[in-house]
């Protein structure tokens, strides 16, 4: 029972939060939208701080593992660049969760502990890309991976904030193809 439950609260509260946000996505609102009651919830996923977890883990969790595993290459230039392609298509597709994840953003401005975890998944991912760069040119010093780790984030994120201004402008390929253009400037040893 429990496994039946707790994705359907999850659900549940990654719709009240895209519609009230963190702090109007209370207990109450999340165990109506599930068709259950608050003690439901509290039962199968713990405290408010323990939901807001496996919200997060449920929305961003896939997005992380594919970056780590697109990002896992050693060898060849070839490789490096078909993994920059794969990550950019990652990064620049429009998801449904996106308003759930906009409004760990805003609230991570006023919660330490939202702010907290957000920060350690953007940091990891960053950390995945420096990784990449680190393989497609080992001769870059720490400090120009790490700004072209945070470059290739903010076009990212950028992206995402101007897709979700107007989702049915259909410029994600063209996206994916100017940040694919990038990726040899931003690798590149000079």
């Amino acid at each position: 029972m429990s496994e039946q439950r707790k994705p359907q609260i999850i659900a549940a509260a990654k719709r009240a939060i895209s519609q009230y946000g963190i702090d109007g996505a209370t207990q109450e609102r999340i165990a109506e939208e599930a068709g259950m009651t608050r003690a439901h919830i509290r039962h199968y996923l713990g405290n408010r701080d323990e939901l807001l977890d496996a919200v997060w883990e449920a929305t961003v969790g896939d997005y992380v593992r594919e970056v780590e595993q697109v990002t896992a290459v050693t060898g060849s230039p070839s490789t490096v660049g078909e993994s920059f392609e794969k990550l950019l298509a990652l990064s620049f597709v429009y998801e449904e969760d996106d308003a759930v994840i906009l409004a760990f953003l805003h609230e991570s401005r006023e919660d330490e502990r939202v702010r907290a975890r957000t920060h350690a998944t953007y940091a990891h991912v960053e950390e995945r890309i420096a990784h990449l760069l680190r393989t497609a040119g080992p001769a870059l010093s720490d400090a120009d991976i790490a700004t072209r780790a945070h470059a290739l984030m903010a076009m990212s994120m950028g992206a995402l904030m101007l897709d979700l201004l107007n989702p049915r402008a259909p410029r994600a390929e063209r996206l994916i193809e100017t940040a694919a253009s990038f990726a040899p400037a931003v690798v590149r040893q000079d």
